[in-house]
C-alpha cells in the first residue's frame, strides 16, 4: 500500500508523528500535521477537523491556528461532526483515534502520537506517511499482519466472550512461542485490523 494510502477506501490517506524523539517540541510535531492536512484539505475541497482528548486550551499554536482555520471536537462534544473531513487526532487514546477515523472515513487522517499510545502497529498496518522522514511506515512482519486479521475475527464482542477471550489468548501465545510479541505493535495493529478500541483495551491486559 505505502505512501499512507489507506485500503479499501475506508481512509484516502494517513500520516503520523510518531513520539520518537523527547527533544521535539510538540508545537513542531503539530506544524507537521498541520501542514500535512492542510495540504489535503486544499485537494480535496473541504474544511479540517482537529480531534482532541477534550476541548480545553492545548497551549500549541499550530493547533491554535488551525481551530481557527477550520474546526475542532472531542468524543464529548454536543456536535460531533461529518465524515468525509481531512482530520488531524492529536496524541489520541485508542477511543479517540477510533472517533477521528469514523470522521476521516472516505478522507483524510493525520496522528500526532504520544509514547503513552504508542500507535507504530497501526501506522505499519496502512503504511502510513511519517511525516518527520518523509517514508511510509516499515510493513508488518506477515505473521504480526496475519494475527491481527485473526484477532479481528474474534474482537467483535471485545474480546468479553469467553470463547473469544480464549482464541486472542492462543493468538497472542503463538506469537510469543514464535519471539514475535511486541505488545504495543500489536494493539495498534489489532486497532487498524478493525478490533474496537474497548477490546485493544481489553486485549492489553490480556497480554
Amino acid at each position: 500500500m505505502g505512501s499512507g494510502e489507506w485500503e479499501n477506501e475506508v481512509v484516502r490517506s494517513v500520516a503520523w508523528v510518531p513520539d520518537d524523539d523527547p527533544k521535539r517540541d510538540w508545537n513542531v510535531a503539530a506544524e507537521l500535521a498541520v501542514d500535512w492536512v492542510e495540504e489535503r484539505c486544499k485537494l480535496e475541497g473541504a474544511s479540517g477537523i482537529l480531534v482532541t482528548n477534550a476541548l480545553g486550551d492545548l497551549g500549541v499554536p499550530a493547533l491554535e491556528g488551525f481551530e481557527r482555520r477550520h474546526s475542532r471536537v472531542s468524543r464529548r462534544s454536543r456536535r460531533l461532526g461529518h465524515g468525509s473531513s481531512p482530520v488531524l487526532s492529536y496524541v489520541p487514546t485508542y477511543d479517540d483515534l477510533e472517533f477521528a477515523a469514523g470522521l476521516a472515513h472516505g478522507s483524510s487522517l493525520a496522528v500526532v502520537e504520544s509514547v503513552a499510545y504508542p500507535l507504530y502497529g497501526w501506522a505499519a498496518w496502512f503504511g502510513a506517511l511519517n511525516l518527520v522522514t518523509g517514508e511510509p511506515a516499515p510493513d508488518l512482519e506477515k505473521g504480526v499482519r496475519e494475527a491481527a486479521n485473526r484477532l479481528r475475527s474474534y474482537g467483535k464482542s471485545a474480546f468479553a466472550d469467553p470463547f473469544d477471550k480464549q482464541r486472542a489468548w492462543s493468538i497472542v501465545n503463538d506469537l510469543r512461542a514464535g519471539g514475535h510479541l511486541d505488545r504495543d505493535l500489536l494493539l495498534g495493529a489489532a486497532l487498524a485490523a478493525g478490533v474496537p478500541a474497548r477490546g485493544i483495551k481489553n486485549l492489553g491486559r490480556l497480554i
